[in-house]
């Protein structure tokens, strides 16, 4: 399919499910990417079909799990994610420490508000939140090479 063709398939898919992307474009033929506002923040939105020819009905199952996900995300759900990807981080930075309960605290409010979500991958099989940290360089000695999964979230 030509590009204009399937970014304007694409931009019907996304007007049906009523969801509003910016600057939508078409990587390879599997995937898809725009913007999304979310939270008064400019967000990535990479659309995965994760098949080698895919159809435009591939988009549309996506394009509904992402709406879906924005609408779980709107009833307050999005910081009781936030909060337990940040509870879970520090924890592990800090297992070895000995560190009270209310240091413990301050800690995650503080990783939590530089936390800042960059872009949301949407696959067949789940999706995925990618955050830009910021950390600070003096304080921290600590390289996260581990990727987190909070495994128990459904959205139906």
């Amino acid at each position: 399919m030509e590009k204009e063709n399937f970014i304007r398939a694409l931009e019907h898919i996304c007007s049906v499910v009523d969801i509003e992307i910016t600057t939508l474009g078409k990587l390879d033929d599997a995937i898809a990417q725009g913007n999304i506002q979310f939270r008064n923040e400019n967000i990535l939105v990479k659309f995965d079909t994760e098949k080698e020819a895919p159809l435009m009905v591939d988009f549309n199952i996506l394009a509904q799990q992402l709406k879906k996900i924005l609408s779980y995300f709107d009833e307050n759900n999005y910081e009781i994610l936030a909060h337990n990807i940040s509870h879970q981080v520090v924890c592990d930075i800090y297992q070895q420490s000995d560190i009270s309960e209310q240091e413990l605290k301050m800690e995650c409010d503080t990783f939590r508000k530089n936390m800042i979500l960059k872009s949301i991958e949407i696959f067949p099989s789940g999706f995925m939140l990618i955050y830009d940290i910021k950390f600070d360089k003096e304080l921290l000695f600590v390289q996260l090479n581990t990727t987190y999964s909070i495994e128990e979230i459904t959205i139906n």
